[in-house]
């Protein structure tokens, strides 16, 4: 019955974490640039559920916060038919099993919208933004200009270009397929557009990335389209099936749950008797 007990609890943490990450995939579905969160799951057997439950370390047998397993191994056969092409990034601990997540980073729809500073990459790769914590990837291209006539992303973040912030001051603006940025006929800059893996980013919010550990990402000739966005990759019909299958999974735990708690209660007032 505690077994029982163990398993039903850590599955509803688990789902809970799993309806989280479809929660904030719907709440972006409108967010240009969005790139949904997949989530994965590994089972662990009972033996490791008793060591992590009770804090020991397998090899010195002595009470250890025990570490959290690498669910990083892209390469491992093992895993050739459970994971994406996606690195995920490290998962969290529960006494059932280990949680992950990852970026899909397919490409989303084009929406028109007949900005000419608008600008929708239609390969992979993602822009540079200067940021007060220094510099941020999107695939957000809803650009504007600023007061001193520079091009800014949604929230005023300086846009980057291989000549360094791009600075706007002809009266006709055109950008190429290949991020060349034209003004009165002249190319004054070009879209710094770099390429990343998924686990090389962590989210900032507001469709923001940042490189982790150093990353500075491969610069690539990516292509794009003027006067589009991108629009999120979020399949709102898949997420809204994912949502109510994990609502009744957790509903269904939670029966579970109660029924040994009742269980154990009558067996422990059988016994006082």
């Amino acid at each position: 019955m505690i077994r029982g007990i163990y398993k039903s609890s850590s599955a509803m943490q688990l789902l809970t974490d799993r309806m989280d990450v479809t929660a904030n995939n719907l709440a972006n579905v409108n967010t240009a640039g969005f790139k949904r969160k997949g989530v994965l799951f590994r089972q662990i057997m009972d033996a490791e559920q008793a060591l992590q439950r009770n804090q020991i370390d397998p090899v010195n047998k002595s009470l250890t916060n025990y570490p959290v397993r690498d669910f990083k191994k892209i390469n491992d056969p093992q895993y050739d038919n459970v994971l994406p092409q996606e690195k995920p990034f490290l998962p969290s601990n529960h006494l059932h099993g280990e949680f992950a997540t990852y970026t899909d980073l397919s490409l989303g729809g084009i929406k028109q919208t007949d900005n000419p500073l608008d600008v929708a990459l239609t390969s992979k790769g993602f822009f540079a933004i200067e940021t007060s914590d220094g510099v941020s990837y999107t695939r957000d291209g809803q650009f504007k200009l600023s007061e001193n006539g520079y091009l800014v992303n949604s929230d005023g973040y300086l846009v980057l270009g291989e000549a360094g912030p791009i600075e706007i001051t002809g009266t006709n603006v055109e950008i190429t397929n290949q991020g060349e940025i034209i003004q009165d006929g002249l190319i004054v800059n070009k879209f710094i557009v770099k390429d990343f893996e998924d686990a090389e980013l962590s989210s900032q919010g507001k469709s923001l990335l940042r490189a982790k550990n150093g990353q500075t990402g491969k610069e690539i000739s990516a292509t794009m389209k003027q006067g589009f966005i991108e629009i999120s990759n979020v399949n709102t019909v898949k997420e809204m099936v994912g949502m109510i299958s994990t609502h009744r999974n957790y509903d269904a735990n939670a029966k579970a749950l109660k029924a040994i708690d009742e269980s154990l209660q009558k067996s422990v007032n059988m016994l006082g008797k």
